[in-house]
């Protein structure tokens, strides 16, 4: 902490929104003193011969030391002078602040020491109204009807096959020799032979099909049966060679194993470590109605900010902006090159992807400080145990103790980013608590 006697004078000057240029100008006595106490400091650190610790002259010190007593000294005093001015005017900027390239940075003792900084700070405006947004949601309750939609799903997810030997019908499972006549003069690749060739090769009658149509050809055969057919692979196959190729096959059916559905008893629900069939339809119930209310809540989560962006325009800092935008612009590329796209298809669309990162950045920022200022004042605070869930998920992936993982995140400063997610995420759902939520009924 400076002591009282460090003096300084403070002008500043608006050159933005948000941005404060400080010029501060150090009285000659604070000079002085920041000098004498380089010189001590030094005088305790170097050895000279001749000389007891700390007892080595001024004038032999400054004579070998000049030009790096010189330069720890303006540190000192840029140090100490920009701590003072941001405390006693009460400014927090955002990022480092940036000498101004025009600051000489000259010392000389017996005169004031002077130069300028440059801050950008947190944008200064009136909140919009935040509470009792008009905001709605569907309902998120889960009929009978749904509940046994999703779970005859599941029960057809878990067939069991029988070789039971009855005709084949859709679902079932067959074992199959196949043979396709390849026209004179054509040949394929060994990737090919599979798909050409088979014995005692498992069909399942249903999409994706093996071979393409062989549930059209193949139900009603039982165990024994012959069938012979044209099979035509799509244009679009996902084996390039035979796409759009006709084969003649030839196909021999010798088991047909029957897809049985369980049946949804207490005895199915012990497989699944339930007391009971209606346990497990319990569970179901709560499960989709859990999922519906998480979707809901992010829908809701979007209204409100939606709201709240549209009623809070304000000025941004131009450098954190520029920052957030470059950022945004590396991601979207990104995203680009890992759908396929080339170097000049990206260039082409350098201009929509600058304007959809300007777009986002400035979005993010707004949402950002909107949220932290009505945490404030709502006084919405998160503490460890509000990070807890995210970082027993970090150390169960890492196969780490949680003690580890705090630690690493901290020297990182990555928990510091957890806390202020979770922070924005408790106040929006403080907003929606302080809204008016109308609940829609889905129309049937």
């Amino acid at each position: 902490m400076d002591k009282p006697n460090f003096n300084i004078v403070v002008t500043i000057t608006e050159t933005s929104p948000c941005g404060r240029s400080l010029k501060i100008q150090v009285a000659a006595e604070s000079v002085q003193k920041v000098y004498d106490d380089a010189i001590r400091t030094l005088n305790s650190q170097i050895r000279l011969p001749g000389f007891r610790s700390g007892k080595i002259p001024q004038a032999i010190i400054v004579s070998r030391y000049g030009k790096e007593l010189e330069g720890e000294t303006i540190d000192k005093l840029i140090n100490k002078a920009l701590r003072k001015a941001l405390e006693d005017n009460k400014l927090n900027p955002i990022g480092q602040p940036e000498l101004d390239k025009d600051s000489k940075l000259e010392l000389k003792l017996g005169e004031p020491f002077e130069f300028t900084a440059n801050i950008e700070i947190a944008p200064v405006f009136d909140l919009p109204e935040y509470k009792k947004l008009a905001l709605t949601k569907a309902d998120t309750s889960v009929t009978e009807d749904e509940v046994n939609d999703a779970i005859n799903t599941f029960l057809e997810n878990n067939i069991d096959y029988q070789n039971t030997g009855k005709p084949a019908a859709q679902k079932d499972m067959l074992k199959v020799d196949y043979k396709a006549t390849i026209p004179e003069g054509e040949t394929y690749s060994d990737k090919c032979n599979y798909l050409l060739n088979g014995e005692n090769s498992w069909l399942v009658l249903r999409e994706p099909e093996l071979l393409p149509g062989a549930s059209t050809i193949l139900v009603g055969a039982v165990p024994g049966d012959e069938k012979d057919a044209d099979i035509t692979f799509p244009k679009d196959f996902y084996n390039t060679e035979l796409a759009g190729k006709t084969f003649k096959y030839h196909i021999k059916v010798n088991e047909v194993h029957s897809a049985v559905v369980p049946e949804l008893n207490d005895e199915f629900a012990k497989k699944y470590k339930m007391d009971s069939a209606q346990q497990i339809k319990d569970n179901f119930k709560k499960n989709m109605e859990g999922r519906k209310e998480q979707v809901e809540n992010e829908k809701l989560r979007t209204q409100v900010m939606d709201t709240l962006l549209a009623a809070a325009d304000f000025p941004l800092p131009e450098k954190l902006l520029a920052s957030e935008v470059s950022r945004i612009k590396t991601q979207l590329v990104n995203r680009e090159k890992q759908q396929g796209k080339k170097d000049d298809e990206i260039t082409a669309m350098d201009a929509d992807l600058d304007k959809q990162a300007d777009t986002q950045a400035r979005n993010s920022l707004r949402r950002e400080f909107l949220l932290t200022k009505i945490a404030q004042e709502e006084k919405v605070d998160v503490n460890i145990n509000d990070m807890l869930p995210v970082i027993s998920e970090i150390a169960q992936r890492e196969k780490k103790n949680i003690q580890q993982v705090i630690k690493a995140l901290q020297e990182n400063r990555q928990l510091e980013v957890i806390g202020s997610t979770i922070l924005l995420t408790k106040t929006i759902d403080k907003i929606i608590s302080l809204a008016d939520v109308t609940v829609v009924k889905e129309q049937k």
